[in-house]
């Protein structure tokens, strides 16, 4: 995509659309939509205000900005600050990949977790707890169990640490690479 848009150069051949590069066509956005990084959008602005600003820029009716927000599945989410959305974007930021973000969630939640239960004495038992999927489960039981580390409410906490942890680094990587 980042050649088809110009961003990136081939190494061999070109990358046209109808025959016409995309740095010459008129208004490239009634051609062509394309988010290359759902991170660059304005945290502080919704999902439809980005694309409305897009779409009036290029000289798009403002209806077509409810059908895509319904092609891509973002209505019931359209007004909501893009700053709001899922913490998988964060992860996907970090990675720069959406594939290797949740490809990154997993091996976490399957790999790591299991491989902290190895580490001898009640270190391995300590680090659990404060693991996402440990201290997820916590939230979940309404109680403390007898063999629970933590309690549901500091089960809480390490989710909120864990979220703002990775929000924090995507936000700082974006600025990094992006700015």
């Amino acid at each position: 995509m980042r050649l088809i848009v110009g961003l990136d150069r081939p190494t061999g051949g070109d990358a046209t659309i109808g025959g016409v590069h995309y740095a010459d066509l008129p208004r490239p956005l009634r051609v062509v939509g394309a988010l290359l990084d759902a991170g660059a959008a304005h945290k502080g602005r919704s999902a439809y205000d980005h694309l409305l600003y897009l779409s009036q820029t290029q000289g798009i009716a403002r209806r077509r900005v409810d059908e895509v927000l319904d092609l891509v599945g973002l209505h019931d989410v359209a007004h909501e600050r893009a700053g709001s959305f899922s913490l998988a974007i964060s992860v996907g930021a970090i990675v720069r990949h959406a594939a290797g973000g949740i490809a990154g969630i997993i091996a976490f939640v399957l790999v790591l977790a299991p491989l902290t239960q190895l580490i001898p004495g009640s270190t391995g038992d300590h680090v659990f707890a404060y693991l996402p999927t440990s201290a997820g489960q916590l939230m979940v039981n309404a109680r403390q169990g007898p063999d629970d580390l933590l309690t549901p409410w500091q089960g809480f906490g390490v989710m909120c640490l864990w979220t703002v942890a990775l929000m924090l680094l995507a936000n700082y990587l974006l600025w990094r690479r992006d700015a």
